[in-house]
């Protein structure tokens, strides 16, 4: 069993749902109603109708506003997600009939701490993933499986992005746009930076339920608007009796401009620009790079290095990935 510990744990009824095959992705949903009336819908069909793993309360729901409930064990399937049910764990977030509405200060608190369970447990990375196609790991918004119509035109990723050519679907509804705007926007400026920050705050020698790829996981933020251009600088520590592999992942429509890469053996002494080796077969990050798109680049750096220097610009916030190998 996996069950939450700062949740009310309520099952609906006996187990009829598959194991997970998988745990790839934390989804993020709106109730579009409250806790209570959800709980409600959820508890009259049982694991026949459709359910998420969790639900957290907000401020139309009184004292229960951050109150967590888990419907459903996260070592089985919940439905919210369609063709994902197999190896996503859905959360619906309550919102008083008001999609609009924004997660409260306990609501956010709330998501937080679940997030960083969720990520720790089930070893998943705390990076918004780019689109829903298959072997995504990472953090989602439930539209980012949904198509738009065909007279829509979507802003993009990271902030309205709908299901792409070869994504799964997460929903069979036409222009579904959950959670909505004011949401999604909190998820990727807030909520997915917290859970990210909480992941690295963990001790330097993490113990066997613990990843490093957790650890290593970030969000980085623009210096500045697009007409600026300032460059803004992200160092990323690492262990130097590992090798690691590092991926950059701008977002569909978006692109990031690297100005440089370094790496050190310590704080004062340099060893050099990263190489430009492409090991993944989607392209090397070299200095003066553009990388456009959700393709993305990545890069291996042997072992002896304890810290990556990044210099970049880029109008909009993008995923850096390290992990082991």
């Amino acid at each position: 069993m996996a069950i939450y510990p700062g949740a009310e744990y309520r099952p609906l009824g006996p187990q009829t749902e598959p194991r997970m095959s998988a745990h790839n992705i934390l989804c993020f949903h709106t109730m579009v109603g409250t806790l209570a009336g959800t709980d409600n819908m959820f508890d009259d069909d049982g694991y026949y109708g459709t359910e998420s793993h969790f639900g957290v309360g907000g401020s139309s729901d009184g004292k229960r506003d951050g109150h967590v409930i888990q419907w459903q064990d996260t070592a089985f399937g919940a439905d919210a997600n369609y063709e994902g049910k197999g190896d996503v764990i859905s959360v619906e977030t309550s919102d008083g009939g008001d999609p609009d509405q924004e997660w409260s200060p306990q609501q956010l608190d709330a998501l937080v701490e679940l997030g960083v369970w969720v990520c720790r447990t089930h070893r998943i990375p705390a990076v918004l993933i780019p689109d829903t196609k298959p072997g995504r790991r990472g953090i989602a918004y439930h539209r980012q499986g949904c198509d738009h119509s065909s007279s829509y035109q979507p802003n993009g990723w990271p902030y309205d992005a709908w299901r792409v050519p070869g994504g799964r679907r997460w929903s069979t509804a036409l222009g579904k746009t959950c959670p909505g705007d004011v949401r999604i926007q909190q998820l990727v400026d807030t909520v997915i930076p917290r859970i990210a920050a909480h992941l690295r705050g963990a001790p330097s020698k993490p113990d066997s339920n613990d990843r490093i790829e957790d650890l290593m996981s970030h969000i980085l933020v623009p210096a500045g608007g697009e007409s600026e251009k300032k460059l803004a600088f992200h160092p990323i520590a690492l262990d130097p009796t590992r090798k690691w592999r590092v991926t950059i992942a701008p977002g569909v429509d978006r692109g990031v401009y690297i100005a440089s890469i370094n790496t050190w053996k310590n704080q004062d002494e340099k060893v050099g620009r990263v190489s430009t080796s492409d090991p993944g077969g989607i392209g090397a990050v070299t200095k003066d790079c553009f990388i456009q798109e959700h393709a993305g680049r990545r890069f291996d750096i042997g072992d002896g290095v304890a810290k990556l220097d990044l210099a970049y610009w880029s109008d909009r916030p993008f995923s850096v990935q390290v992990t082991p190998r």
